[in-house]
Formats: structure tokens, sequence, C-alpha cells
């Protein structure tokens, strides 16, 4: 079955959205046993430099200035005897720039019976089971959403090998889902057994889906709670926690006390927290409210104990200050490859700001609304780094041209001071032009 959100939009508080985007729907009996809809997007994204610690004046890193991205996703599913589907989502891009690259992921593929009050699923599945919009803290065997792009316009979410059974009580769920990556990790030393148990309660009197979820696994076992509460037709406030003992994320190992004036090799990374026996939370607290005449507004708070701390945050930085001194002295030859050990310790660092929040207070805000009976919309949304009031700013506008054909402009913009997250990615802007063909 398709999982659904409901989160306020133009229809009410109750409008059913998908996060982040439908599986390729279940054709009913009487329909034909196969169905289909393709995707074809092409896309021109135009890249603007700027300064940062970690690349002085873009000499170890040039960004790419523009590039050309055609996508083609395909939904698939199938109907067959017995109450058996499959479903498959498939992606494939070409992206050129200063190189050409070629991909191709099978993003979806799996077989759902139904059993009465039983439904079993086996195969590759993106699960949903929070309700959060940009961040999804309690989704303990999901792919991480991108609050920059939470809908994943691009299809670069990916699932997860599963076998899911859900017990269906009326408006009440109970799942156990199990996921392990032996089929696709040749060292089992690092193989990953997972099996995760929720319960979704829904009690309309009181206008709340609440979910409790427990994940077991032979990594680090993980508690987590959901809920969703909605206020009348317009207002919905939502939130979920999850909890770990210790933490397996990496960290540069530079944040460590006296390694800020040491140079690291391919070791630059370490999970030096996973011993830790104190309780590392994450949580999100979000509200969303669809104002009288149709505009969407959605704020999300998010918190993560896993992130840097403003201690650990200086100690990086100071790393990368001792790093650039000794680039400055040209005392270290190149060894790993065109780079000394100075430049590979910053390009190191760049690479931590490019993964998604590296700090533990953030702040998200959207506001989306739809005009010429939704042939043309339009959002913007921020993602504020609450511990250094760096941020991205986002706005889009697409319009519908006819049935099946979209163009779009959507642009991004980066700032903050100068030893601030945001302000030292590398990057103050870009703008992405594309045409989505639906059919």
């Amino acid at each position: 079955m398709c999982a659904l959100v409901a989160v306020p939009g133009p229809g009410g508080a109750r409008a059913a959205q998908e996060l982040p985007e439908e599986s390729a729907p279940q054709a009913p009996a009487d329909e034909p046993w196969l169905r289909h809809r393709f995707e074809l997007l092409d896309e021109v994204t135009l890249n603007r430099a700027a300064g940062s610690l970690f690349n002085p004046g873009g000499s170890l890193y040039e960004l790419e200035r523009r590039n050309n991205a055609l996508r083609l996703h395909a939904q698939l599913g199938a109907q067959l005897p017995a109450g058996v589907s499959v479903q498959a989502q498939l992606t494939s891009a070409v992206r050129s720039g200063d190189e050409t690259v070629t991909t191709l992921a099978v993003r979806e593929l799996y077989a759902t019976a139904s059993l009465g009050d039983l439904e079993l699923s086996v195969g590759r599945k993106i699960l949903r089971w929070t309700n959060g919009f940009a961040f999804n803290p309690a989704g303990l065997l999901e792919p991480l959403r991108s609050p920059s792009d939470p809908q994943d316009r691009l299809r670069l979410l990916e699932g997860r090998e599963v076998a899911q059974l859900d017990y269906f009580l009326g408006d009440h769920v109970l799942t156990a889902a199990f996921s392990s990556d032996v089929l696709t990790n040749d060292d089992a030393d690092t193989r990953r057994y997972e099996l995760a148990l929720r319960a979704n309660v829904l009690v309309p009197s009181w206008n709340l889906d609440l979910a409790v979820q427990a994940l077991v696994s032979n990594v680090r076992n993980t508690g987590a709670l959901t809920f969703t509460y909605a206020l009348g037709e317009a207002l919905e406030v939502h939130g979920e926690v999850a909890g770990t003992r210790g933490t397996s994320a990496e960290y540069p190992q530079t944040i460590l006390p006296g390694f800020q004036r040491t140079l690291l090799g391919f070791d630059y990374l370490g999970q030096i927290k996973a011993n830790e026996t104190r309780l590392f939370l994450r949580y999100v607290l979000g509200v969303s409210y669809t104002l009288p005449w149709g505009t969407n507004l959605i704020g999300e708070f998010s918190h993560s104990d896993e992130g840097l701390s403003s201690q650990e945050w200086t100690r990086f930085l100071e790393q990368v200050d001792f790093s650039l001194e000794q680039r400055a002295r040209g005392t270290y030859p190149t060894g790993y490859g065109d780079l000394s050990l100075p430049e590979l310790n910053l390009l190191h660092g760049l690479q931590q700001l490019g993964r998604q929040r590296m700090r533990r207070n953030y702040l998200f805000l959207r506001a989306s609304q739809a005009w010429m009976a939704e042939r043309l919309q339009g959002n913007a949304l921020a993602l504020v780094n609450v511990d250094d009031l760096s941020r991205v700013l986002v706005g889009e506008v697409s319009y519908l041209v006819l049935r099946g054909a979209t163009v779009y402009a959507r642009g991004s913009l980066f700032s903050g001071s100068g030893r601030s997250e945001y302000g030292n990615v590398g990057q103050r802007a870009s703008l992405n032009l594309g045409v989505l063909l639906s059919f």
C-alpha cells in the first residue's frame, strides 16, 4: 500500500501529500494489469562560486560553472493473479559538464501480496514512516531526506532491501520489517541486519495520528516516536523523536582535543563516539498552516545530538587554519595524487560541508502558493543553521504549459559569515532551468 502523510495544502489541513514521492500505483482488478508513468526531465544548472576557508581562491577545487542533466524516471505497476502486485521505480540520467556521467538506479522494486488483514512486501522499497516535511530523524529504515529538496524533485532517494509485514486493525496498523545489505555488501564483518517494529494508532476523535517504532540492529538499537495532531481544517502540528545509546556517525577526528595542529591522511574520519553510553537524541517539531486564500506555510525545528557542538566546530576550524598555515609554507610534497597533505586535509573538510547538516540545530521554513487553477505554482524555502545563522534560500516557480509539460526555474543562495557552515561551502548561488514532461 502507498503510505500517505497528511499535511495542509491548498485543499485544507488534511490534504494527503506523499513524501517524498508516490510509488507506482497498484492497478485494481477492473483496470489494465500493467500501469506506467514516465517523467523526462531536461535541466540546465548554472553555478556561481564563492570564497571558502577550505578552498582559498578556488585553488583546490573548481566549481563546475555549468552542466546539463537529462533524467528519465519510470514508475511501473503490475497486478498479478492471487492478489499479488509488483511496483518499480527506475531512474537513468546523463549529466554533461566538465565530464559526462551516466547513471542508472533501481530506486524501488518490490512485490506485495494481500492476505486479508495482512499485507506482505518483499524487495527494494522506500519506506515512509515519518511525518516530518524536511527532516526525518525517526525514519529508522528511510533514506535521509534533504531539507533543501524535501520532495526529492530529482528522484535521488533509493530504498532498502526489506521484507515488510503489515497487519491492519481498522484505523490502526502494526508493522514488522526486516532489512539487510547482505545482497550488496561483500564484507561479512560490516553487514547490517535490522528488524524494525512499528505500531501506528489513529485516534479520529482527537484528530491524532501516533506511531511508536523500535529498531533492533547488529549496529545500534533505536527507539522512535512520531505524532500528527490536526487543529481544525487549516492547522496541523507534527513531531518526531529518535534516540540511541552512542552513535555510529562518522566525524572529522580533528574535533578531538589535541588534534588541532595535526594533519591526517585517509584516516580523517572516524566513529569516535561509537562507544559513548549517553543517549543521543534527534527530534523535529513542526507546524503546517494553510491561509484562507490557499497559501501553505510550513515551519520545522530540528535538533540532533549527533551534530557538532560549538566547541567541536571551533576545533574543526582551528585545524583548517593549521592546514592553511602548513600549505602556505610549502614544506609538504604532493603525495596524494596532485595534493599535499595539508591540501588533502582542506578537501576532507570541504567534503564534510557537503554533507547534510554538520551542526545541531536547524530551522526550516517554506511557503507555497498555486494560481490559475494550479497551472502556476511557486514556493520559497529557507534552511537556517541556528547555531551560526548561516542559511540556504531557495525559490522556485513552475508553469504547466499544457497537460504533461511543465517549465520551471529554481534558484538557490548560500550565505553566512566567513567561519560559518553555509558561508564556506564554496558556492554562492545556483540557477536551475528545466522542462519536465510526464506521460
